[in-house]
């Protein structure tokens, strides 16, 4: 994830209006707060490697009286075993609620209030570069570098970026807190669905009161001010016991608390049980972060399908929410049932990096390269089963042909494109007999694809992108580029699941057709020469036979 967050770091901010715009105080907090001395972490020893550090600093910020109801723990040798294999992270310093238990798993994402990054002392590993002086010319300005590019300093960025995207997975997180301390430098990191705003450093042995500030603030901050989803509630033991029989189907291989969520419909608000996510953003931080959910209706009785995504906010970007409205008022055949559901009110659901990336100290994130996201969730009557658990040949086909009739309804009959077909969105039904043609966020009515690209990245999933828009970012995405996504739906499952002649190199040939891609210095991206190599030239085509059954 070294290059995860490339392009989307803004900073660095002035420490004391991060604390300011971020960690307000009441006037009570402000009047209970003590004076902070500069000298605390004055004398703590210098430690030449980074583990020796965390027993004495930890120690350190308890003697400082500014945690509050908090505790720090030194999480850097245990591995999270509830987490997905391959991101069972080790934060160095984890913060939690004294409440909580950490003597049998002390990585506890699901519980973290704070996570903290160590460095030890004379390292090159600071991610970020500050201005030494004034700019001599706007020139100088805009040729700056925030991002660090020394490899080492690009993967701390890349490490924050991990801990966020497990974190942030784990919990229903609208934002986190991290700490980047590189002896003896500090930053303040906040991280939401679009990227990090990140402080100026500042010495923290000659500056122990900013620190301690810091952390006094954060202890008296809400629930939601630290980043908890005020919509999102602990199920009751009652609650819990009903989830579990209701969702056993979909029970989660590693263990997972069950949640009561709210979503808007109609001027009153349901409530679901969720147990756990069938889909869930482990790779990236940013963009729509979508999760999704079997969950019980509690007013209902029924099953239904939850999905929350954060959704990009502009000119002629519409919600999928109303995507799939439409859909059904018109009878498009083989699409979802949206039952209720909506935009997230409140100023807290919705992200802010965006906006601060226009503010002067910013020598980072360019905003026109950044966009508004607002969280947005809804219930649909579908639970489907990933295309992949086909027991068939027929059964898949069928499941693609479905998808394709629902596809041409939607464009013959609301001149509307999906613009994302995948082997992600083509769904079977519970029972096998079909398809549906799932996930409209990123759909859009034929009429406003005439304004152009309608954010700066592609949109779609690489590897069924249409060789037009792999090689150009900025095509206009159309009718054409959707029906050859279908083309290499069928090809791609064809190759990877069913028996052919092929199936010794099968491994090279996916990498080829599919990943083939370029990148550039400016870490953009083109592809498609893999997929013109197979049409235009009959590359991997000659004596390929498949068994169709």
């Amino acid at each position: 994830m070294a290059r995860e967050l490339d392009g989307q770091w803004v900073g660095p901010m002035p420490i004391h209006d991060f604390m300011e715009q971020f960690l307000p105080e009441t006037d009570e907090t402000l009047e209970a707060r003590p004076a902070f001395s500069d000298v605390h972490f004055q004398d703590m020893d210098v430690y030449k490697k980074e583990t020796e550090m965390y027993g004495p600093f930890i120690a350190l910020v308890n003697a400082a009286g500014v945690l509050g109801n908090d505790k720090l723990i030194d999480t850097s040798k245990w591995p999270d075993p509830d987490s997905e294999p391959g991101l069972q992270g080790t934060p160095d310093i984890s913060q939690y609620d004294r409440g909580v238990d950490t003597t049998t798993n002390h990585v506890r994402f699901q519980e973290a209030q704070m996570l903290w990054e160590l460095e030890a002392p004379n390292n090159t590993y600071d991610p970020f570069e500050d201005p030494r002086e004034k700019f001599s010319s706007d020139e100088a300005r805009n040729t700056f570098l925030f991002e660090a590019p020394a490899v080492d300093r690009s993967r701390c960025r890349g490490q924050i970026a991990y801990y966020g995207t497990v974190w942030c997975a784990r919990q229903y997180r609208l934002h986190c807190f991290l700490v980047w301390l590189g002896d003896p430098y500090v930053r303040f990191i906040r991280l939401d669905r679009e990227g990090g705003i990140v402080s100026r450093r500042f010495n923290f042995r000659m500056h122990g009161s900013v620190l301690r500030e810091f952390l006094w603030r954060f202890s008296h901050l809400t629930p939601t001010q630290r980043g908890w989803d005020p919509t999102v509630h602990l199920a009751t033991p009652e609650e819990e016991a009903l989830a579990r029989e209701k969702l056993a189907e979909w029970a989660p291989t590693k263990e997972r608390q069950v949640f009561k969520i709210d979503i808007p419909g109609d001027g009153s608000v349901h409530q679901v049980l969720a147990w756990g996510p069938i889909a869930q953003p482990l790779h990236s931080l940013t963009g729509r972060a979508t999760k999704g959910y079997p969950v019980w209706d509690l007013s209902t009785n029924q099953l239904a399908f939850l999905k929350d995504s954060w959704r990009a906010v502009g000119p002629d970007l519409e919600k999928e929410s109303d995507i799939l409205r439409t859909l059904n008022e018109h009878h498009v055949r083989n699409v979802p049932t949206i039952l209720y559901g909506d935009d997230l009110e409140g100023p807290e659901q919705i992200t802010l990096t965006q906006q601060y990336a226009m503010e002067q100290w910013n020598l980072g994130a360019n905003p026109d390269d950044l966009c508004l996201r607002r969280h947005a969730r809804f219930a649909m009557d579908f639970i489907g089963r990933h295309l992949q658990t086909f027991t068939s040949s027929k059964q898949f086909l069928k499941a693609v042909f479905d998808a394709f009739i629902a596809h041409q309804d939607a464009y013959e009959r609301c001149s509307i494109l999906h613009r994302d077909v995948s082997g992600n969105n083509v769904l079977l039904t519970r029972d096998g007999t079909g398809g549906v043609l799932n996930d409209w966020d990123l759909a859009r009515t034929v009429n406003k694809t005439e304004n152009g690209p309608r954010q700066p990245s592609r949109s779609g999933t690489w590897q069924f992108m249409s060789i037009n828009i792999l090689r150009r970012a900025d095509s206009v995405h159309t009718l054409q580029d959707d029906l050859e996504s279908f083309f290499y739906v069928v090809l791609y499952f064809t190759l990877r699941y069913l028996k052919h002649t092929k199936t010794a190199v099968v491994s090279e040939i996916l990498k080829r057709i599919f990943d083939q891609h370029l990148e550039y210095e400016n870490s953009s991206a083109t592809g498609g020469d893999g997929k013109c190599a197979l049409i235009a030239f009959k590359r991997h085509r000659k004596r390929f036979r498949c068994d169709w059954q």
